[in-house]
């Protein structure tokens, strides 16, 4: 299926968000570029920005969705949200997978401890993460290979739904960072 989306900047600890059907954003801290079917996402101020992403608009609370795509990033990008599940009771993310700097590219959740793929700056992977918010569950598969199972404490009153976002969120702790993303694609049950 194919959600609304929308492109949010954050500059100067205010978040705005664009039409999806920006193909260029640029503020002073953050750009955005989607062309020739690849979506780049970069920081480069942390005085100024610490997030550039698409916010998926498909809020929900049961059910599976799936989320799919190639995901790049680049030297010296370290320790950034690439993709996160967001929406869970207690706290803000059911899952973020994050790109660190060590071993030539690592992608890890949260926290670095969970290992999903090592030696991958500059190389595409493809990433599917299938979320079954009616048991509280996140699978994560690289190149078609399972990850990880990953448990999960569903909404609640201070966190009433789920959705996805993607792109470049961290505090910048490099000169620039910049992830990649191409072939995006969602799927629900």
């Amino acid at each position: 299926y194919d959600p609304p989306k929308e492109v949010q900047i954050e500059t100067a600890d205010i978040i705005k968000s664009f039409p999806y059907t920006s193909p260029t954003l640029t503020s002073t801290g953050g750009s955005y570029d989607r062309s020739n079917g690849i979506e780049t996402f970069k920081l480069f101020n942390n005085d100024a920005s610490n997030r550039v992403e698409v916010r998926v608009l498909d809020n929900y609370a049961t059910g599976m969705r799936q989320f799919a795509g190639d995901v790049m990033f680049t030297a010296p990008t370290d320790d950034e949200s690439m993709m996160q599940v967001f929406g869970e009771t207690g706290g803000s993310s059911m899952l973020m997978l994050k790109g660190y700097a060590a071993n030539g590219g690592t992608i890890a959740k949260e926290g670095g401890h969970t290992v999903i793929a090592t030696g991958v700056y500059g190389k595409w992977v493809h990433v599917n993460v299938i979320h079954d918010a009616t048991n509280n569950k996140v699978s994560v598969y690289v190149d078609g290979q399972l990850k990880g199972d990953f448990p999960g404490k569903g909404v609640g009153p201070d966190r009433p739904f789920h959705y996805h976002k993607y792109g470049c969120y961290g505090t910048l702790m490099t000169t620039t960072a910049q992830v990649q993303w191409r072939n995006v694609a969602y799927y629900m049950k």
